[in-house]
């Protein structure tokens, strides 16, 4: 029949007749609204054929479904996936507490916190407490400075300069930047990657600043070929090192970019010198597979002029180095600047981090799949200072001893070290914004109070109230 619609139960029902071409004739309201009475009844004729039930009033949720169904699918559940199921309703979890338990490795914890710091951007899950940590909201979540000077309060920050206290499970929590671990004053930790990466995805309510990685140190050392009886013969060497990080979003991950300058009286006094104590190229690494002592061919070759500049990437943790001579005054300068990738501080046990930390096996190799990307090329994609600013920068603080002066260096007597940490805003500029806020309240204070007064006055005035005693000042 045309114009009708079979019902699977035998009835029919006939589709709505099309609008008579006179109402073509009508007010553009009048068309809207007889069109809006058309689709009604359209949807009216169609709605018999949808059957419904008491039943299907309450299958259309999983807890509506018999108990044995519930259970039997949960049987077929991994233990993270039937936890992170059991937390969506009520009724799954005293299904999940009277059948099941939580599980007991504490890997399936950890993937759990994992899972549940997605839908809580202010919490974050630590692989050392196995918990989930609240993040405070400030800058730098009190990980930035020197080691030993952490205002962190986490029990899992390890504060200080043994690297056999900062092996957690056969794995550092912080980075390995030198050849000694001593050398460099700051530690770039684990959970500072990781609150970087939240801060970047989830806003900064949720992480920390990549400003707040970024440390710039000089130290002095003895001259190599100084001894106890002549260190006066010999100037002490000084030696800077700077890091700076960004978060690049193809592949997502926090890129450092590492810097040393090492201010030579003559060349041929750092060569490599097997028995010397004293502070030498061995202190410096280009990573963990190549040392900067297998370069010296090639140091010679840029001292001497045969070349401006030696770059190198590792095949094994694909590491990009930049060896360059500069110039403070009348002095060479070895400039060192290296680019890793860290990941995406997901997990401790990522391939990205832990190919970077101090305790690295040396036969460790990255996958090919993680060596695609040029972690150089990435850095200085998003880098708002570029390496030549850096660099200028850099050598700016060793000429002249600059770096003595004071600001923005703080000076560390017994090391002999002066460094620039990142520090958290506050001080004289929320005494200030207090100051400001304090200064707008009284303003509006006394105005108001003002036209308050003018106000009684008025009603009081001797004209109104002639029986009262107006004091005039």
């Amino acid at each position: 029949m045309t114009g009708s619609i079979h019902h699977p139960r035998g009835r029919e029902h006939h589709n709505p007749p099309s609008l008579p071409t006179s109402w073509l004739k009508l007010s553009i309201p009048a068309i809207f609204a007889m069109e809006l009475l058309r689709y009604f009844a359209k949807f009216r004729a169609v709605l018999p054929q949808q059957a419904i039930t008491p039943q299907s009033c309450t299958t259309d949720k999983l807890t509506g479904l018999p108990l044995e169904l519930v259970i039997q699918i949960c049987d077929l559940l991994s233990p993270i996936d039937l936890v992170c199921l059991c937390l969506c309703d009520h009724q799954l979890h005293t299904i999940f507490n009277t059948y099941y338990h939580l599980p007991t490795r504490r890997d399936d914890r950890l993937s759990i916190f994992l899972r549940l710091e997605r839908d809580l951007p202010e919490y974050f899950a630590c692989d050392i407490c196995n918990i989930l940590h609240r993040y405070d909201g400030s800058k730098s979540f009190g990980l930035s400075g020197l080691a030993h000077c952490r205002s962190c309060p986490l029990p899992c920050v390890r504060n200080g300069y043994d690297w056999r206290q900062e092996s957690i499970g056969g794995s550092s929590v912080s980075m390995r930047t030198h050849h000694s671990f001593s050398h460099s004053r700051n530690r770039l930790s684990f959970l500072q990657i990781k609150l970087a990466i939240r801060g970047y995805c989830y806003g900064p309510c949720s992480g920390i600043s990549t400003d707040s990685l970024a440390y710039t140190q000089v130290r002095q050392y003895a001259h190599p070929l100084a001894s106890e009886s002549e260190k006066s013969g010999y100037e002490s060497t000084r030696m800077l090192f700077s890091i700076d990080a960004q978060i690049c979003p193809e592949p997502l991950g926090v890129h450092v970019r590492m810097q040393d300058i090492i201010l030579l009286e003559l060349w041929e006094h750092y060569k490599i010198q097997e028995n010397s104590q004293s502070a030498t190229l061995s202190l410096f690494e280009l990573c963990r597979h190549e040392s900067l002592e297998s370069k010296s061919s090639d140091i010679d070759s840029m001292y001497n002029g045969g070349k401006g500049s030696c770059s190198y990437t590792c095949p094994k943790c694909n590491t990009v180095s930049l060896i360059e001579f500069r110039r403070v005054g009348c002095k060479p300068a070895l400039v060192l600047t290296r680019w890793v990738n860290l990941g995406s501080g997901v997990r401790r046990d990522d391939p990205l981090w832990n190919i970077h930390i101090y305790n690295c096996n040396h036969g460790t190799v990255l996958p090919s799949a993680l060596r695609m990307q040029n972690p150089r090329e990435c850095f200085e994609n998003m880098a708002s200072l570029s390496l030549e600013e850096l660099r200028v920068r850099n050598i700016s603080y060793l000429r002249d001893d600059r770096y003595k002066n004071g600001r923005p260096f703080a000076h560390e007597q017994e090391k002999f070290c002066w460094h620039i940490s990142y520090k958290e805003p506050g001080g004289i500029r929320e005494f200030l914004s207090f100051l400001f806020l304090l200064t707008i309240f009284v303003i509006v204070i006394v105005f108001f109070s003002r036209r308050l007064g003018c106000f009684v006055a008025s009603l009081y005035s001797p004209e109104t109230c002639p029986h009262l005693i107006i004091l005039q000042y």
